[in-house]
């Protein structure tokens, strides 16, 4: 009887044993994945900082002048003709510009009236006019409060991180516009500089919701 006393006091404490092990390598696992995840929040927040510094210079030294905000402000009152010519002269004098932001990884440059219609994506100059209020969150913000915003979101053509900037002139405020990069343009500077293997993923309904049918190729 005692033979088997002592078998089941070696079961139990070979159990216990176990048990005690799965624990201790359960919470390590935690503790490594919790670590980790801060490394990969703090790695992505740097890689966010570094795009949206040269974003505010841009804003600064580019788009926040007399020049681009007049046409910004005489478009919202011109009729469509007008509006038009209007297009086409910002398009023309930030052209250049818009190409020396390409190389550095940003694709949208988009300019929108304070009501949240588009008046000129340097992407895709041939689509505006849509009302992007229950499509862009950021947008429809800044318009809003007219403050600054940022974030990532779908869009009509493209998902990007988007910066986001009210446009005032003259104390009035006219609309705003966003500079943003592709996702991807993160993802290799975290693997160029972080040594952190990514990729992206987005809903499918995302982007049935939200690009236009006819850019849907992008995906």
């Amino acid at each position: 009887m005692r033979k088997y006393s002592y078998l089941y006091i070696s079961i139990l404490f070979i159990i216990g044993y176990i048990f005690v092990f799965r624990f201790l390598y359960l919470n390590r696992i935690k503790e490594y994945l919790s670590e980790r995840t801060r490394e990969l929040e703090l790695a992505y927040t740097s890689v966010q900082e570094s795009y949206k510094i040269p974003a505010q210079v841009y804003f600064s030294t580019v788009i926040n002048t007399p020049k681009v905000l007049s046409i910004m402000h005489d478009a919202w009152f011109a009729d469509l003709e007008n509006r038009n010519r209007l297009r086409d002269s910002l398009l023309g004098m930030l052209s250049a510009s818009y190409e020396e932001l390409k190389e550095l990884n940003y694709r949208q440059l988009h300019f929108h009236f304070k009501n949240n219609v588009s008046f000129l994506r340097f992407h895709r100059p041939a689509k505006f006019g849509d009302n992007l209020t229950n499509i862009r969150s950021t947008i429809k913000y800044v318009n809003q409060h007219i403050q600054y915003a940022q974030g990532f979101e779908e869009g009509r053509i493209f998902n990007g991180f988007r910066y986001v900037f009210p446009l005032i002139f003259q104390e009035e405020h006219i609309g705003s516009v966003e500079l943003s990069n592709e996702f991807s343009a993160i993802v290799e500077n975290l693997e160029k500089n972080h040594a952190i293997i990514g990729d992206f993923m987005i809903l499918k309904e995302e982007v049935e919701n939200n690009v236009f049918e006819s850019e849907r190729l992008n995906y």
